[in-house]
């Protein structure tokens, strides 16, 4: 029952890995913008939290309710093309949430980042990877950490699809 924070819990990816951890018995703990029940998540035991990932404090809480021994950060911001949320989202939750993990003595911190995988001038793709150098680079002390490159591609499939089902090339 090691309790793991999942950070974008409610998103598609977020949802599916709560369910599995929860389903695998670990204790996932949701910190959400409206502190609702996680979508899908019904029949699981899962410990949401009310705040913000972009406020220490808010990290900070839930490190001092659960005794969190990993952490899964998913966030991603919705519009890439708005340079405050990117900065946020992509850039400042992940940031502090290793921070607040490091001080808190995780035994894994994972950052799914997606740098490169559709178009690496988007800003929240340059944030993910300004992440990615910080855990290489050891900015957050003896933090064990992994990062999950998945392919954006598969998504884009479904949009295809339709496109050769109705005789257009690929």
């Amino acid at each position: 029952g090691e309790h793991v924070l999942v950070l974008g819990a409610t998103g598609y990816i977020g949802q599916a890995v709560v369910r599995e951890l929860a389903s695998r018995g670990f204790a996932p703990v949701a910190l959400t913008r409206s502190g609702g029940p996680v979508p899908g998540s019904e029949g699981h035991d899962v410990a949401v939290v009310a705040g913000q990932a972009t406020s220490e404090a808010d990290l900070q809480r839930v490190f001092d309710t659960y005794p969190i021994g990993s952490v899964v950060c998913l966030l991603a911001s919705r519009r890439p093309n708005d340079d405050a949320e990117c900065l946020a989202v992509d850039y400042r939750a992940p940031h502090l949430a290793a921070t607040v993990a490091d001080r808190a003595g995780v035994r894994r911190f994972v950052h799914v980042s997606d740098y490169g995988v559709y178009r690496p001038e988007l800003q929240t793709q340059v944030h993910k990877l300004r992440v990615e150098g910080e855990l290489i680079g050891g900015h957050f002390g003896r933090l064990p950490f992994t990062i999950v490159r998945p392919t954006a591609y598969y998504p884009y499939l479904a949009i295809s699809f339709g496109d050769v089902k109705n005789g257009a090339a690929y």
